[in-house]
């Protein structure tokens, strides 16, 4: 589980960004795709039910179902329920750009007989209408544009979740579940889950000593420092590289029985913050990495049984220099990373919600110190470093 404290986050309504419909033309490579996902989760899902109304029609009292299967079976809804809104925009697409033109004899036979009740001006309208639409070249609503709607969908939400890891603690609305030393943890109070996230908002406010924000920030974003870390993680995958400061992982989390081995799909977002409202007036720096987890059908899970968990994360780092009169030469003896981290996470399946709650209270810190350890053994003894900001926050 300490892996979806780093991974990622959401299950948000956010645009489909693996549509068959790419660049204004259907991709039948991923049309196929899809077809083919829709029949095994189809499959599945009505075996599942034929086996249960068996189950239930017999004398004896049925056998019980195991938590992994409501799970999985969970998981193909879904992902069936995520493919059958990519057909309904398919289908659209058809009927906007593939149906056949009424002809002139066909439209004046209906005209004829009655079917159409209107006078000849709103028929000439009409099939003015039909020829404009016929000649219009073939746009997707959903692929004009993706690249940037992707990007702006990833610079607000990390906007969004860089605005509640600044949020006070003092406004009685956090609960004060761990207090040991540099580290403070909070839990929010009288959560009402969204539909997305079902366990409660966690917070830490951390220090970490001998760590510069650029230092602590790079070994929590990059991919090859990732299972330094993060002793959950089974396997690791890099999707895609958006950008050099965006990545996509896929990560799949050792099983913790006797629920469904989990697994994560979620963008990650560094950013330099340190010219923004988000820099505290003693820091040098600042830097931040936000993780959301998304959906893509291009994407498959790494088995079958797996479970598609969500997660929203944000990591914010300032370095603080300390002034020293004995030393006035900056060194590891005086700075310190400040952080303040917040996730948010859902099983993605079916687990109650107070023993999830408990679970992730107790590995909560556990993560935040075994970070810090790691963190402060990769960086003893090698020089410090302390850049000058760039301040650009996209890239």
């Amino acid at each position: 589980m300490g892996s979806l404290f780093s991974t990622g986050n959401v299950q948000t309504k956010r645009p489909n960004y693996s549509s068959p419909i790419q660049n204004g033309r259907i991709d039948p490579i991923k049309l196929s795709r899809m077809h083919r996902s829709m029949k095994e989760q189809t499959n599945e899902l009505n075996a599942f039910i034929e086996t249960f109304v068996d189950s239930i029609n017999k004398e004896q009292a049925p056998e019980p179902v195991e938590i992994h299967t409501i799970e999985q079976m969970n998981q193909y809804y879904q992902d069936l329920k995520n493919n059958l809104a990519s057909l309904h925009d398919v289908l659209q697409y058809i009927g906007q750009h593939y149906t056949r033109e009424m002809s002139e004899d066909e439209l004046n036979a209906i005209v004829a007989q009655g079917e159409l009740d209107v006078d000849q001006e709103t028929v000439q309208t009409f099939r003015e209408a039909v020829s404009q639409q016929q000649r219009a070249p073939i746009v997707n609503h959903l692929a004009v544009g993706e690249a940037n709607s992707f990007l702006t969908d990833i610079l607000e939400t990390t906007e969004e979740q860089l605005n509640y890891a600044k949020a006070s603690t003092d406004e009685g609305v956090w609960e004060k579940f761990c207090d040991e030393g540099d580290m403070k943890l909070f839990s929010r109070k009288d959560y009402q889950s969204d539909g997305n996230m079902c366990a409660p908002p966690l917070k830490a406010i951390h220090s970490i000593k001998g760590v510069t924000a650029k230092e602590c920030i790079d070994y929590f974003f990059k991919p090859e420092h990732k299972m330094e870390w993060d002793i959950a993680i089974q396997d690791m995958e890099i999707v895609e590289q958006v950008q050099p400061n965006i990545i996509i992982f896929h990560l799949n989390h050792k099983w913790i029985p006797p629920v469904a081995r989990r697994e994560s799909l979620f963008w990650s977002h560094l950013c330099d913050v340190s010219y923004t409202k988000y820099k505290d007036s003693n820091a040098f720096d600042a830097y931040a990495v936000c993780n959301i987890t998304f959906n893509r059908d291009d994407v498959q899970l790494f088995h079958k049984s797996n479970v598609r968990a969500g997660a929203r994360v944000i990591m914010l780092c300032q370095t603080v220099i300390e002034k020293q009169k004995t030393n006035p030469k900056i060194s590891r003896d005086n700075v310190r990373c400040n952080i303040i981290y917040m996730a948010q996470l859902s099983s993605g399946g079916y687990v109650p919600i107070a023993p999830m709650e408990a679970l992730y209270r107790r590995e909560f810190p556990r993560f935040l110190k075994n970070f810090t350890e790691k963190i402060q053994n990769k960086t003893q003894g090698k020089p410090l470093r302390l850049e000058k900001p760039t301040g650009n926050v996209s890239s």
